[in-house]
């Protein structure tokens, strides 16, 4: 495997890993992982919107879209842009304002970044992950919420390699009373370097 290969293969198990709070340590995967991954590739990417068109709502519904959208590109953009332990430990207290505390506790969400040795893999690493776009596709939305796709591109590389590109999907919904963000979930991972998708089971 090349030294490009392997890097993203890295790269890729550290995102996969931030986000379902598993062991960030990831063996490469297996013949038979392989296959499942690519099995799934045409299910997520039927999930993805085909334009950037909204949907069509009245005027009230729209105005919770319109509150939703800049709370949903801040928690991105703060999620997934860090450099240090420090930075990644710190994401929760910068987003205090934008999330409600249940996803906020989310270990899924908002795990360890410590490796089997105890050490933090991103200072360890030298790991730097960047959010470059996030994209909000409402699906559902009435007087008080809204939910939808959110599609968020980033970059990711290791000290002394080059960057690797791919785009996040989630399940999102915005509470207009609270006005927070009330639920998180993951969708899948697509990397455009690697021709293959990971997707939650």
């Amino acid at each position: 495997m090349s030294i490009k290969k392997l890097v993203l293969v890295s790269i890729l198990g550290l995102i996969t890993i931030t986000t379902l709070a598993y062991a960030l340590i990831v063996a490469l995967p297996n013949n038979q992982q392989v296959k499942t991954i690519q099995a799934k590739n045409t299910a997520l990417k039927m999930k993805l919107p085909k334009t950037n068109s909204k949907i069509k709502v009245k005027a009230s519904e729209q105005t919770t879209i319109q509150l939703a959208q800049p709370l949903i590109n801040k928690f991105f953009t703060v999620y997934e842009t860090y450099g240090t332990s420090t930075e990644y430990y710190a994401r929760t207290k910068k987003l205090a304002n934008v999330a409600v505390p249940a996803v906020l506790e989310n270990k899924k969400l908002f795990g360890s970044d410590k490796d089997v040795s105890g050490n933090s893999y991103i200072d360890t690493s030298g790991l730097h992950v960047k959010t470059t776009a996030v994209d909000f596709y409402p699906s559902s939305s009435n007087d008080s919420t809204t939910s939808g796709l959110t599609v968020m591109e980033f970059t990711g590389e290791f000290k002394d390699k080059g960057a690797s590109t791919g785009q996040m999907i989630w399940n999102v919904t915005y509470d207009r009373k609270l006005n927070k963000i009330s639920n998180v979930t993951y969708v899948g991972t697509e990397y455009p370097m690697a021709s293959s998708v990971a997707v939650a089971d």
